[in-house]
């Protein structure tokens, strides 16, 4: 099983998914046990930007800069949901350069880029529910460590790893 999960401030959400099956997909509430988790947040901190952060700006995808009130909480909740997993290999993902890669970056505030992207994630999953944002988060989360076990993601930077689809 596959987890990916979106760090959000007030709640997080979660994708468990085996397979193209999606076991579950909502809010977070106990850590379930998996084979590798893909977390939607930074994992390490280093102000403006880490390098990893820096290669995905070099190839024309946006990143928050951590400096940023949001960013530095949703560190600190990365940190502590990470501190709670047992086993299994953690991934740092960005569910947005996932998606642009794939080329499927469509706003997911905005109900016709959420039907896009959720058009886009069944040919991957197979799912029947409408989704919210952090659903499409965690869902793309959970996709991007699935690319990887199929050798099609690879991480980039040095001091800091993000995992992103192999384009």
């Amino acid at each position: 099983m596959i987890c990916g999960i979106d760090v959000g401030i007030k709640e997080s959400f979660v994708a468990i998914v085996k397979g193209r099956k999606v076991l579950y997909l909502g809010k977070l509430k106990d850590l379930p046990i998996c084979e590798a988790y893909g977390i939607d947040a930074p994992l390490s901190y280093k102000e403006p930007f880490r390098d990893c952060e820096k290669e995905l700006l070099k190839m024309g995808i946006p990143v928050i800069p951590l400096n940023t009130p949001f960013m530095k909480v949703l560190h600190k909740k990365a940190v502590e949901i990470v501190e709670k997993i047992e086993s299994g290999r953690v991934f740092e993902v960005y569910p947005y350069a996932t998606r642009k890669l794939l080329g499927f970056a469509y706003s997911k505030k905005k109900k016709e880029g959420r039907k896009k992207i959720e058009k886009k994630l069944r040919e991957f999953f197979d799912f029947e529910k409408e989704l919210s944002e952090h659903e499409i988060d965690s869902l793309t989360a959970a996709l991007t460590v699935k690319l990887f076990f199929e050798g099609k993601a690879k991480e980039v930077g040095r001091e800091c790893k993000i995992l992103i689809p192999s384009v």
